[in-house]
């Protein structure tokens, strides 16, 4: 058994935020095909530019599990780094943590799409 099939992998998937479902992600993707196949930590490091009136983005990150189906997962990880806000309005890093989480929704939709020429596990 590999270590991605783990029970402790298991464990580790299902203690992360889900897409759509719950912890900061849950208000994206609430009716996208990706709602509930994404368990994901987000973080973030941002500061004041007090010189410029923004903030500036250390780094805003997404990573964690995709769901593939069929019991497989793909990792990934998604980050914006050295990005400013146009004001200090903090709502203009939700919306590049919403952005990332949309990146995150598009990524698991990718990776469950069917590859010609592979069987799935159902075949």
């Amino acid at each position: 058994m590999g270590p991605c099939h783990a029970p402790e992998a298991r464990l580790s998937r299902e203690a992360l935020p889900v897409l759509g479902v719950g912890g900061l992600p849950a208000e994206n993707c609430r009716d996208c095909p990706a709602r509930g196949k994404v368990c994901a930590k987000t973080g973030a490091a941002v500061g004041l530019d007090a010189l410029n009136d923004r903030l500036g983005v250390g780094a805003i990150t997404i990573a964690g599990y995709l769901d593939k189906g069929d019991g497989r997962f793909d990792v990934f990880y998604a980050g914006v780094t050295g990005a400013s806000t146009p004001t200090t309005d903090p709502s203009g890093i939700l919306d590049i943590a919403d952005d990332l989480a949309m990146i995150a929704a598009h990524l698991q939709e990718a990776a469950a799409a069917p590859t010609p020429g592979r069987l799935s596990s159902n075949e």
